[in-house]
């Protein structure tokens, strides 16, 4: 294992979003079944045309195993445009792992989608005018995950960057 994280091959930026690409997947995958549900494919359907990756399908198919999938989903658009292909997982600890979905606004990410892997929660919204973020979501943002996103090319808001340190006035978590 030493040898293969220490390769110029895995050191290369390729390597590295290949070895993401593979971990969402695998994260993803694990567990799922494969079905014959009609909105399942209307919604990898709908994000084809954005040339969907195996990653952004495998995330788009989990997203529909849970039970309140399509409200959640809505919620998600709601808020922008969802970048399937961009995901990646995140560790929480004492939980579940997450799935960090970035939602774009005006050519900016101005919103984070982090999805609970395996469990049947909501995802948590965080961004634009809403409730302060959870402390796991602030902390998404002051450990600076979005920097992937930057690597990518993409543009992340200066205001999402900015709930990592918004203040909790009423003293509550």
């Amino acid at each position: 294992m030493k040898s293969l994280l220490s390769s110029k091959h895995f050191k290369s930026m390729k390597g590295i979003r290949a070895f993401q690409s593979l971990a969402v997947a695998c994260v993803l995958l694990t567990g799922h079944a494969c079905q014959s549900n009609k909105e399942l494919v209307d919604l990898v359907e709908t994000y084809h045309h954005t040339g969907l990756t195996m990653t952004g399908e495998s995330f788009l198919q989990e997203v529909q195993e849970t039970p309140m999938w399509l409200e959640a989903w809505e919620a998600v658009e709601k808020a922008g445009e969802p970048l399937p292909n961009e995901v990646f997982v995140v560790a929480k600890l004492g939980n579940r792992p997450c799935v960090a979905l970035p939602i774009m606004n005006n050519g900016e990410i101005t919103h984070v989608a982090l999805y609970p892997v395996g469990a049947e929660e909501k995802p948590e919204i965080v961004g634009g005018n809403k409730k302060k973020p959870s402390g796991f979501a602030r902390g998404f943002l002051q450990a600076r995950c979005y920097r992937t996103w930057e690597r990518h090319g993409l543009k992340v808001s200066r205001d999402l960057k900015a709930l990592a340190y918004q203040n909790d006035k009423s003293g509550k978590e």
